[in-house]
């Protein structure tokens, strides 16, 4: 069942990045019912936005880095540009195309994963998330699950911008140092953001 369930998945995603139409008629995005599966199986319904989802976990690293990365930008209000300069410069991340690129990096403070976490920040941004308790979020967790890695890496960002200045170069030097200062990070992190807010 769950192979026929995730072909299904698999299947209707693709159909739906496409925009594939059937004899004339449009297939409703919006809320999808597969009706064809063999009788004694549930009907299995999903959105559109559900079937994408788990087509892009079963992409590379680097394409779910990227979708990841853009939906949690939009989710807590962090400038996409800061972000993906911010993910270049920890762990040299160029894109999605990228398909050697390696998430699950380990620095030599110990901070974790795609967006170099380090765990005690990890358990504030889980706690501040509502995930769980502190002590529920582990280093592998961190280190190994990218989406939480990116969920918890923008949190962060936007909880500094929210808490520690509104500058976001003094943010991104906060993200970089742990102290509130403008260095070369920062003024890389912010510069493609400020360029474009600047045309």
């Amino acid at each position: 069942m769950k192979k026929i369930a995730l072909t299904l998945l698999i299947s209707m995603s693709m159909l739906l990045t496409m925009g594939y139409k059937t004899q004339g008629e449009n297939i409703n995005l919006d809320s999808l019912a597969i009706q064809a599966l063999p009788l004694g199986y549930e009907i299995v319904e999903f959105s559109k936005q559900d079937a994408f989802e788990q087509y892009i976990k079963l992409a590379p690293h680097s394409i779910r880095l990227y979708f990841n990365t853009k939906k949690y930008c939009k989710e807590f209000g962090v400038p996409e540009e800061i972000a993906f300069s911010i993910l270049g410069l920890e762990t040299g991340y160029k894109g999605p195309d990228k398909f050697n690129y390696k998430p699950n990096q380990v620095s030599t403070a110990d901070a974790l994963g795609s967006w170099q976490v380090l765990l005690s920040t990890g358990k504030d941004m889980y706690v501040l998330l509502e995930l769980g308790d502190r002590n529920e979020l582990t280093r592998e967790m961190l280190l190994n699950d990218d989406e939480l890695n990116t969920m918890i890496g923008i949190r962060y960002l936007k909880w500094l911008h929210d808490n520690i200045s509104s500058n976001w170069i003094i943010s991104c030097g906060f993200y970089n140092t742990g102290y509130e200062v403008v260095n070369q990070y920062a003024r890389d992190a912010v510069r493609i953001y400020n360029a474009k807010k600047n045309v």
